[in-house]
């Protein structure tokens, strides 16, 4: 597990593009300090894992990041 000085556990984060490069990077390192992750992203990602969520999702389209975040809420509460 990575050196943690914020307590990231079971928080919710959306990550847009991290199915590929620096996206995928940061949603490696949340789910390694036990984040819940939403990946925002128009191709699946690579890997799973129980606390990654891929969303198919276009971020220039308001439609579609409006919906991302009513359902993250929805299964969260919160985001953060």
């Amino acid at each position: 597990m990575s050196e943690n000085w914020l307590n990231l556990n079971e928080k919710v984060y959306i990550v847009t593009g991290g199915s590929s490069g620096i996206g995928e990077a940061i949603v490696k390192e949340l789910l390694n300090d036990g984040a819940y992750v939403y990946d925002a992203d128009l191709q699946p990602a690579k890997e799973e894992h129980d606390h990654l969520t891929f969303v198919e999702t276009d971020v220039t389209n308001k439609e579609q990041v409006d919906a991302l975040v009513a359902r993250v809420v929805e299964e969260h509460g919160q985001i953060g």
